[in-house]
């Protein structure tokens, strides 16, 4: 299973064997009309974004956003994204939110059928799976058991990506660990971000327990 670092600079890249550049990370709200521009891609990289909101802000809990409202303002921004993705032979993932179109299990494979039957083998559009950002506050007590199930619901997923490490300050490390190794999708690389403290510990902790190729 290969690990991910995402970098302040906003480049995502492999943890190991030279650090060589996966993606990069662009804080657009799709959903809500932000694009990533044809020059911010690159061939055979990943452009990586929120699927987004049709709130007024960027994380508040707006109804609209998991109706069909948000749904109707994802797929207008991926079909006139997808064309640009294409010609520039990138791919371009959407992070998963609590508060965005992509906020759960059901979305996400709702969005995966959406994808292949609008865009077909071609599609440009694959997941970034954050289990962390897919809690809410009332589930956090619980969080251990909602990770579980969302790695489980998703790891049959060929849409997925990556999966965004959940912080080790939300769950003990060892406990992420077991996460992560018994249900995240074999195929998909692991994502460590700089939003979770010492990316260094982190990684650390990851090899240590046996995940990271």
């Amino acid at each position: 299973m290969a690990l991910l670092l995402s970098t302040r600079n906003g480049e995502i890249r492999s943890a190991g064997g030279g650090g060589a550049v996966w993606g990069r990370w662009w804080a657009r709200n799709v959903a809500g009309g932000e694009v990533v521009r044809g020059e911010e891609m690159s061939r055979d990289e990943v452009a990586v974004a929120w699927s987004g909101t049709v709130a007024d802000g960027l994380f508040e809990a707006d109804p609209r956003t998991w109706g069909a409202a948000g749904w109707g303002a994802l797929k207008a921004g991926c079909i006139a994204l997808a064309p640009t993705a294409i010609g520039a032979g990138a791919m371009v993932a959407l992070r998963t939110h609590a508060m965005h179109v992509l906020s759960d299990a059901p979305s996400c494979r709702r969005f995966g059928e959406w994808c292949r039957e609008q865009f077909g083998a071609e599609s440009p559009f694959r997941i970034v799976v954050d289990p962390e950002s897919n809690l809410t506050e009332s589930m956090l007590g619980a969080a251990e058991d909602h990770i579980a199930r969302l790695l489980q619901w998703v790891a049959d997923l060929d849409v997925v990506a990556a999966i965004v490490v959940p912080r080790m300050a939300v769950l003990p490390g060892p406990v992420v660990v077991d996460l992560l190794r018994a249900h995240a999708p074999a195929g998909a690389p692991l994502m460590v971000t700089d939003e979770q403290g010492d990316p260094a510990e982190v990684l650390a902790r990851l090899a240590a327990g046996g995940l990271g190729a």
